[in-house]
């Protein structure tokens, strides 16, 4: 998994070389190269911001499963307990 850095620097590689690829074209020119950054910047950001938004929800939703499976794993644990205490006690009363 790539740290933050990494793909804030990847993002701005990628932008970089978009706009070097528009100045090429001569679609843009020195004065906007700078407005159109920012806007993709501001973009990505955006982007990035729905992504954690939604890996947090994600997060929250899983660990609500976690700990139902925990529960339910507890609960199993608990009757297998009461199961293995009952034969016990069979096997006690059967040998007499």
């Amino acid at each position: 998994m790539e740290s933050p850095n990494e793909i804030i620097q990847s993002i701005g590689k990628r932008a970089s070389g978009k706009l070097g690829e528009l100045k090429e074209l001569r679609i843009i020119n020195t004065t906007t190269q700078q407005d159109l950054m920012a806007e993709e910047v501001k973009a990505e950001f955006e982007f990035l911001d729905g992504t954690k938004t939604k890996m947090k929800e994600e997060k929250q939703s899983l660990q609500a499963v976690l700990n139902t499976l925990s529960e339910h794993y507890m609960y199993l644990q608990s009757q297998l307990d009461t199961y293995k205490s009952y034969l016990q006690n069979v096997r006690e009363s059967s040998e007499f």
